[in-house]
């Protein structure tokens, strides 16, 4: 399937370093709570 349509917001330097940052944290939640929940028997949540 190709991609007919790509979107290329025109965004300043401060929103691509706000979205940056936020990027960055939610990866680095994301491996702690898979690395927790692989290292544990139960959910945590």
């Amino acid at each position: 399937m190709r991609l007919s349509f790509k979107f290329k917001p025109k965004l300043s330097h401060k929103h691509l370093e706000i979205i940056k940052e936020l990027s960055w944290h939610t990866s680095k939640l994301y491996n702690i709570v898979n690395y927790a929940t692989l290292n544990s028997s139960c959910m945590i949540y």
